[in-house]
């Protein structure tokens, strides 16, 4: 992906701000936007890829809300991922993730999974692709 079109997405205008001076300092053309993950303001299929480190539940949220929160974080990737597009997670709390993912029912693979350490926490890291039909005929 051309780095022109590429977006960053943060909740926190503060991180957005200091991203993109970093970023205009290096020549970089990546455009950061502010927004809610579970109501993303993009087109049906058109992001060709995610890769977002999702709350694990300790320092940001519960695991309570995770429960609450996955299942609606992949409904909407879910729309905005093109067919065959990629979903990268990173997670501490594999149980909500992975319950997310069986009550999900939807169009994510699982290609990959590794565990990797986190300041002393293992997380899970899985790479997805989306298998939905392409919209295109």
């Amino acid at each position: 992906m051309a780095s022109k079109f590429a977006k960053c997405l943060n909740s926190k205008i503060g991180t957005i701000q200091h991203c993109s001076n970093e970023l205009l300092r290096s020549g970089s053309e990546v455009a950061f936007v502010a927004c809610d993950a579970v109501h993303l303001p993009f087109p049906e299929s058109s992001i060709d890829a995610i890769v977002t480190d999702l709350p694990f539940g300790r320092k940001i949220g519960s695991v309570e809300d995770n429960r609450i929160l996955y299942p609606q974080l992949l409904a909407e990737w879910e729309k905005v991922v093109k067919a065959n597009g990629r979903l990268v997670v990173m997670t501490h709390d594999k149980r909500s993730w992975e319950r997310a993912l069986a009550l999900h029912g939807g169009s994510w693979r699982v290609v990959s999974h590794h565990t990797v350490n986190v300041g002393g926490l293992q997380a899970l890291c899985h790479s997805l692709v989306n298998t939905k039909q392409s919209d295109k005929v």
